[in-house]
């Protein structure tokens, strides 16, 4: 949902050896990496009891198609699972990263139609969509991880892994 209290990240089960983590409620700040604009930033984007306009705004803004300067108004279901999946990262796994890595977040139709022509209806024109990473992970259990915290689709990529809000998929190399 985009208002009230956070989604708490779920999963329709958890694979492999990778159990759903336990988030805190509280405060969330999502740091994140924009890879392509050269960007990191921290953002307080939920107080404990709703999401922050200005963080929820910082973000849809750092999640913008930067090749059209285009922006939308992004799930903020999307956040809460970024969010989880760098918390539990750094928490529980290890992770070294400040910041997650996002490759992409939405993309306007033209540029959906040069990155991936092939997909129609991508989640990530429809703002429900990211590519995320952390390097200092274990490929296996990063993506177990992303999966344990998206409910919706996950793609698994070499050095990224794709979720979104949508209905539950999955596609690519995934373990």
């Amino acid at each position: 949902g985009n208002n009230g209290s956070p989604s708490s990240p779920s999963s329709p089960g958890s694979p492999g050896n990778t159990p759903v983590p336990n988030l805190p409620d509280g405060e969330r700040e999502l740091c994140v990496e924009m890879t392509r604009q050269g960007v990191k930033d921290c953002v307080v984007y939920h107080d404990g009891n709703d999401y922050v306009q200005s963080g929820i705004e910082r973000l849809t803004y750092l999640c913008r198609d930067d090749r059209e300067n285009d922006t939308c108004e992004m799930d903020n279901g999307l956040f809460d699972i970024m969010w989880g999946v760098h918390y539990a990262a750094k928490n529980d796994y290890g992770a070294t990263e400040s910041h997650l890595k996002v490759n992409s977040c939405y993309r306007s139709q033209r540029t959906q139609n040069i990155v991936n022509p092939s997909v129609q209806n991508s989640q990530h024109t429809r703002c429900r969509a990211g590519d995320i990473a952390l390097p200092s992970m274990n490929r296996t259990t990063f993506l177990n991880l992303a999966r344990a915290i998206s409910p919706g689709g996950r793609g698994c990529y070499n050095t990224f892994s794709h979720v979104d809000t949508g209905a539950y998929r999955q596609w690519g190399n995934c373990p």
